[in-house]
């Protein structure tokens, strides 16, 4: 759709493409991959690099127009969005043409989106591969490095492997807090990511505290409305939900969705998470004593316990996992 210099969000544009493509593949210009994405024949493609007089700055030139799209689809949180590129940057990472530094942010990138389609294994993988690169390009102890070292962290702490988050994070923090001190966007943004971690550990007020740091931090930083803001009180919102107490929960939840709709838009994913939210806050007393004792049992329900769960509260059961997905990049 790029190429085609056509808005990929405009859904009547895409659809007008489609007949433009299925022309190009009748004449074997394009192909389709195991994953249906579009891609040069690869005989044209063979033509085409024959044809290059500097395949090495070619190369380099797109991984960089491919690594400012990605870019602009994890900033603004898309993640979807990104999935028609990712047979692309994982042929680019392996490309010994593409320059140290791209290569590094790329990995990195590409292990935010893997991590959010849940494909957790090769995500790590690519994020311990940025990490090394990180560590031997800048330092231990440089911004990119812990930025990576955020991503890492919250990729195990999904993966259940709680002790290991919890060390990457406290080493993040050090970092931040060198170079930046303890005010500080970057900064607050791991409290929030402990905070979830103590959440999945059952460690409910512990994580409240780094919520609240978290929200002191951006409210002083920001001032006014802003995503991550919005993300804290969001936070705080659902874990006073889990605790019982619907009403501070259901407060918080509606400041963060009046914060992202004015920021983010009524169509944003984050958007529709905080309604979800500040729905269940809403809900009858009976509704939330059924999700106690379904909660209350789930040892023994064991996986079909999701299907037992109103949509609505079965929702808001995964959404900590979504919550805060770390999306710096460089």
């Amino acid at each position: 759709m790029r190429c085609l210099a056509v808005d990929p969000d405009d859904e009547e544009a895409v659809a007008s493409c489609d007949p433009v493509v299925r022309r190009l593949e009748t004449l074997g210009l394009v192909e389709r991959d195991a994953d249906n994405q579009v891609t040069l024949h690869r005989l044209v493609a063979a033509f085409v690099r024959e044809q290059d007089g500097d395949a090495v700055v070619s190369v380099a030139r797109v991984a960089l127009e491919l690594l400012t799209e990605i870019v602009a689809i994890t900033i603004a949180w898309y993640p979807l969005r990104g999935q028609v590129y990712v047979s692309h940057l994982i042929a680019l990472v392996a490309d010994a043409r593409v320059t140290t530094e791209v290569n590094a942010a790329m990995l990195n990138n590409l292990g935010l989106l893997l991590n959010a389609y849940g494909v957790y294994a090769a995500a790590r993988s690519y994020l311990e591969r940025a990490l090394i690169i990180a560590e031997q390009m800048y330092s231990p102890s440089h911004h990119n490095t812990a930025i990576v070292i955020n991503n890492l962290a919250s990729l195990l702490r999904v993966q259940g492997d709680y002790p290991a988050a919890c060390l990457l994070y406290e080493r993040a923090i050090i970092v931040f807090e060198q170079i930046y001190g303890s005010v500080h966007p970057d900064t607050d943004q791991i409290f929030n990511s402990l905070g979830l971690l103590l959440v999945d550990m059952g460690k409910l007020m512990a994580a409240r505290s780094y919520f609240e740091i978290a929200l002191a931090i951006q409210e002083s930083v920001f001032h006014f409305a802003h995503p991550a803001t919005a993300t804290s009180l969001n936070n705080l919102g659902l874990l006073l939900y889990t605790q019982g107490n619907l009403t501070e929960a259901y407060s918080y939840s509606e400041r963060a969705l009046s914060m992202r709709k004015q920021v983010l838009g009524l169509t944003h994913p984050d958007t529709a998470q905080a309604l979800t939210i500040s729905a269940c806050c809403s809900l009858p007393k009976a509704t939330l004593q059924r999700r106690d004792y379904i909660l209350s049992t789930r040892g023994q329900l064991g996986k079909r316990f999701s299907d037992l769960l109103p949509r609505t509260l079965r929702r808001a059961s995964i959404l900590w996992v979504f919550c805060f997905i770390d999306r710096v990049i460089w």
